[in-house]
């Protein structure tokens, strides 16, 4: 949904940020956050009073910060606490934080659950750290293109067509699985 008078065509007029998996932007300026996930989570975080946003792109729920290969910001703790400092840094407050959640396909099939297990860490992470989760577009089994536009806080989503969907998943397997093994797997490019 659109800020009323306003269309998604003059929203795409903003500058455009796209971020891949491990990455996330903060913004101050109004850019579009665009990323492509499949059983990856992004969280964006927003203080709504203040006009400030950030998104982040993570591929496995925990915890490995010392992990120099593949990029911290892969996993879950540390791409949510990134956003999160960053936005306080520049003067969000976090009473006034809300945030939306998408992706966690299960694209690789049920008994993996990596989507299901990035979506729940997500939901925990923010539960603890009291920011409520006033929107989300998770689960199911087709990857989503999400286009963030900061300065209203609003999202597009758009599900990705199965032609595009075994792609995807060759994609992020071979990067999860080089990921959980400590394997240098190079940068995933999905779009």
């Amino acid at each position: 949904m659109t800020p009323a008078g306003t269309s998604w065509s003059e929203l795409d007029q903003a500058p455009a940020v796209r971020i891949n998996a491990g990455e996330w932007h903060v913004s101050v300026s109004g850019e579009v956050i665009i990323t492509v996930l499949g059983s990856c989570v992004s969280a964006c975080i927003a203080d709504p009073a203040r006009a400030l946003a950030g998104m982040n792109h993570f591929m496995l729920p925990g915890d490995a910060v010392a992990d120099e290969v593949s990029g911290p910001a892969r996993w879950g703790a540390f791409a949510m606490e990134v956003v999160l400092n960053e936005l306080l840094a520049r003067g969000a407050e976090r009473r006034r934080l809300v945030a939306k959640l998408f992706g966690g396909s299960e694209l690789w099939g049920a008994h993996h659950r990596v989507g299901t297990r990035n979506v729940e860490f997500a939901r925990s992470y923010l539960s603890r750290e009291g920011i409520q989760v006033v929107a989300e577009d998770v689960g199911g089994e087709r990857p989503r293109r999400v286009h963030f536009r900061t300065r209203e806080q609003i999202v597009r989503v758009k599900r990705l067509p199965a032609l595009e969907i075994a792609s995807v998943v060759a994609s992020e397997r071979r990067h999860v699985t080089a990921l959980e093994s400590g394997i240098p797997s190079g940068e995933m490019e999905l779009f």
